[in-house]
């Protein structure tokens, strides 16, 4: 798998481009990003869900992401789990990239603004947590109804600052936004068809 511009989301081609150079760009919504991504040529896609979880395991398999190597277990890089609420760089060496297994790095998968996946549920389908306005861990989860989202029972945000998930009150379609404080970060409280100025996106092929 590809990603657009080593990974990071950045420089989408023209008449994509939004900002100018090095900008991310966002406001947009999911299915307008699918469309951007599938104008890079044959192939390349809006990033899936399952991709999405693919890399985010792959990450933790690498000891170098560990920012603690005292503490038992991995503990990654850590930002704000609310949307809009730090744009510092959060990784180790500050350029907020995960190094993978291949040792490629994988640029801003978490922190600075959320992405699409290309992933919808129904209201009636959302995993039950606590209360619908809040984020919680995953063990939090008293039904997933059948989604396959969840991390590893052993990783927490509390620990090993992996992000949380939310899922919003309300009726209506909702799409995946992943990357909101962690790299399991998991907002699904956005109609796809929402603009918002914390959403972007990420091309693979």
């Amino acid at each position: 798998m590809n990603d657009l511009a080593a990974g990071d989301g950045l420089n989408p081609p023209t008449p994509f481009v939004k900002g100018g150079i090095n900008m991310v760009w966002t406001g947009v919504s999911q299915g307008q990003a699918q469309v951007a991504c599938q104008t890079l040529g044959a192939g390349y896609h809006l990033i899936g869900e399952n991709e999405w979880l693919t890399i985010a395991e792959n990450i933790l398999q690498v000891a170098e992401n560990d920012t603690d190597a005292v503490t038992p277990g991995m503990q990654l890089a850590s930002t704000s789990s609310a949307p809009g609420a730090s744009t510092t760089p959060f990784n180790k060496g500050g350029a907020g990239g995960f190094k993978l297994t291949n040792d490629n790095v994988i640029n801003n998968l978490a922190g600075r603004v959320a992405e699409w996946t290309n992933q919808n549920i129904t209201s009636a389908g959302l995993p039950v947590t606590p209360s619908a306005d809040d984020w919680f861990e995953y063990s939090a989860v008293s039904d997933f109804k059948g989604l396959n989202i969840a991390p590893d029972y052993y990783l927490t945000d509390q620990t090993n600052n992996i992000g949380k998930i939310f899922v919003g009150s309300g009726n209506g379609l909702r799409g995946f936004v992943r990357g909101w404080g962690g790299i399991y970060g998991l907002d699904l409280s956005h109609s796809p068809a929402e603009q918002s100025v914390e959403i972007g996106f990420r091309c693979a092929k």
